[in-house]
Order: C-alpha cells, then sequence, then structure tokens
C-alpha cells in the first residue's frame, strides 16, 4: 500500500523516525543499530523495558499496524512485514454540552444505571473552593447538582450509588435520585473511595469517625456503618479496586505499600512498588495489577506472588474507570508522555502507539476500556479525544480547546472520559469544567 505513515520508535516511544511508504508498500529508515547503543548507554541500569524498536503504520481506512523486537545489526537489516486490512470506521458528532460555573474543572466522568454523573477537580495547585457533583442524561439535561465542599478526587458509580470523597474529608454517598444517603466528616482530606460491584459496600480512607482512627475502612454503602477497618503505618490510601464478584479489595497507599485484603478484612498480602498506583486491577483470577510514577507495570497473583515487572520509561496518569476487561485478557494504560498501552495479563505488550499530535500527555483520569475489550477511548492534555479497537486502530478522533496545556500540562484538555459498551456514545470532562456527549452516527 503506498503512503501509509510508518513511524519507528525507540525507548518506548520517546524517540521516532517518521517515514512513508512507496508505490510497492515498501519502506526503509536507518537508525542507530542495538551494538551502538548498548555501548553509548554502557552498564547502568536503564529505565526500557529493552533496547529493541518497534513500528506504528496508520493509514486512513485501514486497521492498525504493529510490529516490535526489531534489532538491526551493522550487517544486516531489521525487516518486518506488517499486514493492514481496509476497516470501516464510524462517524460520531457532539449531542450536548454543558458546563458548570464551578472553578476546579470537571475530573471524573462515570457512567450509572439511567445516565452518567461527573465530580470536579484538578491537579495542584489547589484552589480550596467548592466544588460539585453533577448527574445528567443521554441528552446532556443536568437531572441535578450538588455543591460540594471542596475539590473531590475520589469518585466511584455503582448499581444506582454515587460515592465521592473530597479534600475538605467529606465523603458523600448519593442516589441517582440525589438524594443523600449519608455522609461522613474522615478528619483529614481524603482521595480515594470505591464501590463493591454488588453495589454492598464502599472501601476508603483515611476514616477518622466514631473514635475509630484507621488507614482504610469498609463501610456499608446503604447507610456508611463501619464492617472493618485497618491501619498499619498511618499510611494515606490512595486508589482502591473490589475485584468483579466483590470478595476482594486491592488498595494502594502513600508511599508505594499495594496490599490486597478479603471483604471480610483478612489481610492477604502486602507488597511496596515505590509509588502509590494510578492504575490499579484485580483480573477474574484474583491478579492484581498495578502502574504509577514508578514507570513499572506490576502484577501479583491471589497469594501476593510476583507475576511480572514491565518498565514503561514514562509514568503512568491512567487512573481510569476501567483499564482492564470483563475476561481478564487486556490491561490499557496511557503516560505523562503520550504514549497508549495495550498489554495482555501476561505482561506482554500487544500494541502501542502515541496520541495524535497536540496532545503531550494523557488526561489525568481520560481512559476506559470497555468490559468486554471491544472499545478503548482515551483523552489527551491537547484537549484530543480518542476511540480505538482493541487491536489498536484509530476509529474516530475529535479536538476540543479547553485549557493550555504548555501553560498547565497537568490540567488541561480532556481529564476523564467513558465509552458505551457498544460504542455508541462517547462522554468526555474537560478541564474547563465543561462535560461533552458524542453520539455514533
Amino acid at each position: 500500500m503506498a503512503g501509509a505513515d510508518v513511524t519507528v520508535y525507540l525507548f518506548s516511544g520517546r524517540n521516532w523516525v517518521h517515514t512513508t511508504t512507496g508505490p510497492d508498500g515498501s519502506f526503509s529508515v536507518s537508525v542507530p543499530t542495538i551494538a551502538t547503543l548498548e555501548e553509548a548507554l554502557g552498564d547502568r541500569p536503564l529505565p526500557y523495558a529493552s533496547l529493541d524498536y518497534f513500528v506504528n503504520v496508520s493509514a486512513d481506512g485501514y486497521t492498525f499496524g504493529y510490529a516490535d523486537g526489531l534489532e538491526p545489526a551493522s550487517a544486516r537489516a531489521a525487516q518486518a512485514e506488517i499486514v493492514v486490512n481496509p476497516v470501516s470506521l464510524p462517524e460520531y458528532r457532539q449531542v450536548a454540552e454543558m458546563s458548570s460555573d464551578y472553578e476546579h474543572g470537571f475530573f471524573w466522568v462515570k457512567a450509572g444505571e439511567d445516565g452518567y454523573a461527573a465530580v470536579q477537580g484538578r491537579h495542584p495547585p489547589e484552589l480550596h473552593v467548592p466544588g460539585e457533583i453533577v448527574f445528567f442524561d443521554d441528552a446532556g439535561k443536568v437531572r441535578w447538582r450538588h455543591e460540594t465542599g471542596d475539590e473531590c478526587w475520589g469518585f466511584d458509580v455503582r448499581r444506582g450509588r454515587i460515592a465521592a470523597a473530597c479534600h475538605d474529608g467529606s465523603v458523600l454517598l448519593y442516589d441517582e435520585d440525589g438524594g443523600l444517603l449519608w455522609s461522613h466528616d474522615v478528619g483529614t482530606m481524603t482521595r480515594a473511595i470505591g464501590l463493591s460491584p454488588n453495589g454492598k459496600w464502599a472501601f476508603t480512607g483515611p476514616w477518622d469517625v466514631g473514635g475509630q482512627n484507621a488507614d482504610g475502612a469498609l463501610v456499608t454503602a446503604r447507610d456508611g456503618k463501619l464492617v472493618w477497618s485497618w491501619s498499619d503505618e498511618q499510611r494515606w490510601l490512595r486508589h482502591v479496586r473490589f475485584d468483579r464478584r466483590s470478595k476482594l479489595i486491592a488498595a494502594g497507599f502513600s508511599g508505594g505499600q499495594l496490599v490486597l485484603f478479603d471483604h471480610k478484612g483478612k489481610l492477604l498480602w502486602e507488597q511496596r512498588i515505590g509509588e502509590f498506583p494510578m492504575l490499579l486491577e484485580i483480573d477474574k483470577k484474583g491478579n492484581v495489577y498495578a502502574a504509577g510514577k514508578n514507570r513499572e507495570l506490576f502484577s501479583y497473583d491471589r497469594n501476593g506472588k510476583l507475576r511480572f515487572r514491565r518498565r514503561i520509561a514514562n509514568h503512568v496518569v491512567s487512573a481510569g474507570s476501567s483499564n482492564i476487561d470483563r475476561r481478564g485478557k487486556r490491561i490499557a494504560l496511557g503516560t505523562v508522555g503520550g504514549m497508549v498501552f495495550m498489554f495482555d495479563t501476561t505482561g506482554k505488550v500487544l500494541w502501542r502507539r502515541r496520541l495524535p499530535d497536540g496532545n503531550p500527555s494523557q488526561g489525568h483520569n481520560a481512559m476506559h476500556l470497555t468490559a468486554n475489550g471491544k472499545y478503548l477511548v482515551a483523552g489527551g492534555t491537547g484537549g484530543s479525544v480518542v476511540l480505538y479497537d482493541r487491536n489498536g486502530t484509530l476509529l474516530w478522533q475529535t479536538k476540543v480547546d479547553a485549557g493550555d496545556p504548555e501553560a498547565d500540562p497537568n490540567h488541561s484538555g480532556a481529564i476523564g472520559v467513558y465509552v458505551s459498551e457498544d460504542g455508541k456514545r462517547i462522554v468526555a470532562a474537560f478541564a474547563d469544567s465543561t462535560l461533552r456527549v458524542f453520539e455514533r452516527q
């Protein structure tokens, strides 16, 4: 195929060379050999998974082409045959837009039973002013909105319940009609809360309620009553995930502690990964996956045995509402360098590619992989919302002017995203305090 865009990457996407295919579909680029790189870099430990090259091939109307493990030497070329096929690309249009007068920007957007919930927050510097939680429908009609005392980084939506953990120390639980089921003042800033898939529990922390001071606490979702709590070193809870059966709870704490509990409060294992996880998931076998500013993807089995660790060469920013598919076959993540990765659950890279030009980084929470594994939506700090299929083909993209990525690269563009299981609807939350809904035509 003539005229296809070919990009050859090194160092997990930090360096690259562009070319295009010739009339017969062939291409050739000259790059340093692996031996040359090894000689230049010396014996010190490297922040890269490997020194091999990988290739992306893109052309409008065709599937994404990918090859990796290429190791050119001085006496021979590294060769790769990459097959792309025609593909029908969907079209989307924006069908709704709503904005907020509060200052933080929207930080999360997640789907509920009968609409979508969004909450406000922002990357530091902190503003220490009120924000809001909004619930709206497919047409963008706001059904209700409630003021919060400060921004809320902790946010989850399941089984008709909406939970928020906020910087003013409040933990809030609403139903989808906007009724406040309960609230607690936990005594200090809190940034994490997770709801169990069965709708029975919430896990949050820190917890200083009724004389019970703990790093993490399991409470009933219905009325906020304490079920059990856990403390060790006065740690700060930063991320939590339940498994799909609501039997296991993975929690990531400041300082890089990663722990796994069962739903009865038994500590099953504890590990240290160097930094708290931005990405945290559990598959159906009880394997835990975690990655963050430590620049590695870790996986531990149900018993706490290390399954693998994979270097990523850029810190991971995806605290997406879902980074793993239902079958536990694929894990998606994005980085500050604007790379999107798809791994399988053995730690093998299935594909990786950069966000479109003008997106220096993935948005802070802007990633969502559907449970069926068919669609991955990602947002960029340059304002793009990008839809990929399971194999990395770019199906659709749009760009919105929502904050200056050069002036504030951590708080601009798309910050939170969601795509429906059938790929029909995409919802995006932007740093300019605007929510937008896109629909497939």
